[in-house]
């Protein structure tokens, strides 16, 4: 049975764009340095469905040369695939920022 992540594929299913805009990566990290846990995990479940999905033969943990600090994940954004980045600008800047 494949798992389903409502968020991620609505998301996915609203991409404009699969290569993402220079912008993208430092509106990111703005974005990141303000969320709540919640987002954060939010953040982390989208990156693991992303990496089941498209790359289920490099599963690993932490995905994609993150690293676990006590205050949490840090994800190496330069490390994540490109339209995994247009995924998670497109949640952030729209999901997130609404709520503001």
């Amino acid at each position: 049975m494949k798992e389903e992540l409502l968020i991620y594929n609505t998301v996915e299913n609203n991409l404009t764009t699969e290569t993402p805009e220079a912008h993208f990566i430092p509106d990111i990290q703005d974005i990141m340095k303000t969320v709540d846990s919640m987002t954060t995990d939010i953040v982390y479940a989208i990156i693991r469905k992303y990496q089941m999905t498209e790359d289920p033969e490099t599963v690993d943990d932490p995905p994609y040369g993150s690293k676990y600090l006590k205050k949490g994940l840090k994800v190496e954004l330069g490390n994540l695939p490109p339209k995994l980045i247009c995924i998670l600008h497109t949640f952030l800047t729209k999901y997130y920022k609404r709520e503001e």
